[in-house]
């Protein structure tokens, strides 16, 4: 009879394994080895693990065993999995401590062990804990233990006394996937595989493949990597050389002092007038772009968070307690948001208090503000960009609008997925874009009249001195569906229409005569394609005058989803997406980011799919954390 599922225990799933088994000889005398497999669950009849031994093709139970969760398994058995998924495993670097040494690697015993000093062996064993030996066979046929420290990867007796720094770095090999910079030769990190010739010399093979029209193209342009062994750790210890396939930055964490001093004089500058709205916003950028190399501003108004000292997000009223450059990175992010909405898009215009107190029998009293400071993380979660966005308390908007008032469509991720399939059925790869300062582009109308106070600790605005909008501000109701009727029209302009039954997907024609195009809206983010290329240039063009917009090229990162698209010989476009940062912030948010063997209860258990929470006791927090794995993986 069916049971109700149990608590189990939260595995990290198809990591590689040392396991323990024992071998009776010689009469009682027990002795043991360590098999390589994969974990591949609970072991029901123990209080072990099960593990699958792909030498054998069979599985076999233990509680006796060390697990590598620091590299994906399939490579070292040379398993090859295309059913669909991807598994990655959760890098905690306090758990993921991988084997100095692996099973038959021939290593040198140290010259001061006081029994076999400087003899070669193989490694038979890897131990199950960290302070325990490990078991090798010498040339005589002898199996001694060694422990960690008295066993070198290289001979202490070569005469040049130099270590192959490559061997300190097992993942270095022929055909390794990798992503190299190299600043002399490279404007950005570039992916490929690493490869070794018979002459024992190395190469870079640009790409991810060795076949095809592009790995015949790539291969031409084959990076040498001359005396590569005594190279390779330097790279890889300044980050310009990471195993797999990699989106990296390397950032310097300091400005030019000559640069630094040019943009504290002019903000200062600007920071002291009396009147910040007499100051052009060319003069202002001016100030802006002399402190600015490609540590700090990307591109537009995007001020990168790459060297942030603190990951802490600022109130802005607390800047002075941050540190100097700490302070100028978020100082900048503020006044880019400000002159953006004061001087860019002309939100608002300066009322003195006399004149608040004429209007406000007549709009109501002031709504407070609220500067908000958000560091956004790029693709990989690392920090990218330092933001701060000026809201309006809209909770109290003194309008009773209705639902219908407020509503604005968003495109569903279903819609989503139907724009990449079709694009991908006409081998082509969506292109992306994002409107800057999108709710801030629609004019309000007569009767929408708001006055605003400036946020807490501004040092722009003059004292005494509100705001009266003349658009719409993140905050207030009605902003999402007056940029959604805004957009709309100015799409509708180019020729672009709503699908009846899909408000957010728009399709149209462009230019006379060509094919059509498709765009997808999600809020202030868009995506599109048509089967020419010509036609995606137009609209960049025509919707570029419409609004101040950054267009990202093909899409990459969209919606908190990772893209990787890419092109076989025949041009044929295959996608991937995935949610590698929602997973880890699941991880996290439930506190299972500390991973140990015995990790903490999940409702799984095995032959039981969990397909809603059980109506058990269970925290609210616990049960919320169920409900949102089971809405974004079932």
């Amino acid at each position: 009879t069916l049971t109700t599922p149990d608590y189990r225990k939260l595995l990290p799933l198809f990591s590689i394994a040392y396991v323990k088994v024992y071998d009776s000889i010689k009469g009682n005398t027990l002795t043991s080895q360590t098999v390589k497999a994969i974990l591949v669950g609970n072991d029901s009849k123990s209080d072990g693990r099960l593990f699958y031994n792909p030498a054998t093709r069979g599985l076999m139970g233990s509680s006796d065993y060390r697990l590598d969760i620091s590299h994906p398994s399939g490579p070292p058995f040379g398993l090859v999995y295309n059913g669909g998924f991807e598994f990655n495993l959760f890098d905690n670097s306090a758990e993921a401590i991988a084997p100095a040494y692996d099973l038959g690697q021939s290593v040198f015993i140290s010259p001061t062990h006081h029994l076999h000093p400087s003899e070669t062996a193989k490694i038979l064993t890897v131990p199950i804990s960290l302070s325990s030996p490990y078991a090798v066979q010498l040339p005589s046929g002898d199996i001694v233990d060694i422990i960690e420290s008295d066993l070198l990867p290289y001979d202490p007796s070569s005469s040049t006394n130099t270590v192959n720094l490559v061997l300190t770095l097992p993942w270095i090999k022929h055909n390794a996937n990798a992503t190299l910079m190299l600043p002399d030769v490279m404007v950005t990190p570039k992916q490929g595989i690493l490869l070794k010739d018979k002459n024992d010399s190395w190469s870079f093979h640009p790409g991810r493949s060795l076949s095809g029209k592009s790995a015949r193209n790539n291969k031409q342009k084959a990076i040498p990597l001359p005396d590569f062994e005594n190279t390779a750790t330097s790279l890889y210890a300044s980050k310009h050389l990471v195993e797999g396939w990699q989106v990296f930055k390397t950032f310097n964490q300091n400005l030019k002092n000559t640069e630094l001093q040019q943009f504290l004089a002019r903000r200062a500058s600007y920071f002291n007038s009396s009147d910040p709205a007499t100051l052009s916003n060319t003069n202002t950028q001016s100030a802006i772009d002399a402190s600015s190399d490609s540590d700090i501003v990307a591109s537009g108004r995007r001020v990168s968070a790459a060297g942030l000292d603190s990951l802490v997000e600022p109130k802005l009223h607390k800047h002075k307690s941050l540190s100097p450059n700490d302070k100028i990175i978020w100082d900048k992010s503020y006044l880019e948001e400000y002159l953006g909405l004061h001087e860019t898009t002309q939100t608002w215009e300066y009322i003195t208090e006399d004149e608040y107190e004429v209007l406000r029998p007549i709009i109501g009293n002031a709504l407070p503000s609220m500067a908000i400071s958000k560091i956004k993380p790029d693709e990989n979660g690392s920090p990218d960009r330092a933001k701060y966005r000026i809201v309006v308390l809209g909770n109290l908007d003194p309008h009773d609008w209705s639902n219908s008032d407020c509503f604005a469509p968003v495109m569903s991720p279903l819609e989503l997925r139907i724009m990449i399939a079709c694009a991908t059925q006409m081998k082509r790869i969506c292109k992306t874009g994002d409107v800057s300062q999108a709710f801030c582009q629609s004019v309000l109308p007569d009767d929408e009249r708001y006055v605003i106070k400036p946020p807490h600790g501004c040092p722009i605005t003059p004292p005494n001195t509100y705001l009266l909008l003349k658009k719409t501000l993140y905050g207030l109701r009605r902003s999402p569906r007056h940029w959604y009727n805004t957009c709309k029209a100015a799409l509708n302009s180019i020729g672009l229409y709503e699908c009846p039954n899909a408000p957010c997907i728009f399709t149209g024609i462009v230019i006379e005569g060509e094919p059509p195009l498709f765009l997808g809206l999600f809020v202030d983010d868009f995506l599109y394609f048509s089967e020419s290329t010509k036609v995606e240039e137009a609209f960049a063009n025509k919707f570029g005058k419409c609004f101040d917009t950054d267009f990202q090229g093909d899409i990459n990162h969209f919606l908190g989803i990772k893209f990787n698209c890419s092109r076989d010989d025949e041009d044929h476009v295959t996608v991937h997406m995935s949610q590698k940062n929602d997973a880890l912030e699941l991880i996290i948010k439930a506190q299972l980011d500390d991973i140990a063997t015995a990790s903490k209860d999940t409702p799984y258990r095995s032959g039981h799919p969990v397909d809603s929470v059980p109506d058990i006791d269970m925290p609210l927090a616990e049960r919320q954390l169920l409900n949102k794995l089971l809405q974004e993986y079932n």
